[in-house]
Formats: C-alpha cells, structure tokens, sequence
C-alpha cells in the first residue's frame, strides 16, 4: 500500500530526506507512547502500600 502526500518534489533528495525524517518521527512516538502506557501498566498493577499499612493495624 502506497501513501502518496502529494507535494511537489523539485529535488528527489528533498523529498526522500523528508519522508526518513517523518519516518523517525513516527518511530519514536510511537516509542514514547509505549513507554508511556508500559509505566502507566507499572503504577496500575503496583501493590499499594497504603493497603498494606492498613491491613496490618
């Protein structure tokens, strides 16, 4: 499947440099946006400390 954006490519180089860096862009959102729900899984399933203070008393 093609993705065609449609701008006009005077230098091929241009374009090709853009499209990698969109790329890495892309790449690296998508890095940080597992990296942040991975941490948010962490707090979520973290025993709670507070719980077991109260358990014990």
């Amino acid at each position: 499947m093609d993705i065609e954006i449609y701008m006009p490519c005077n230098p091929d180089w241009f374009c090709d440099g853009l499209m990698a860096s969109f790329g890495v862009v892309a790449v690296l959102g998508l890095l940080i946006f597992v990296g942040v729900l991975y941490r948010e899984h962490q707090k979520m399933n973290a025993p709670n400390k507070r719980n077991r203070r109260n358990k014990k008393e």
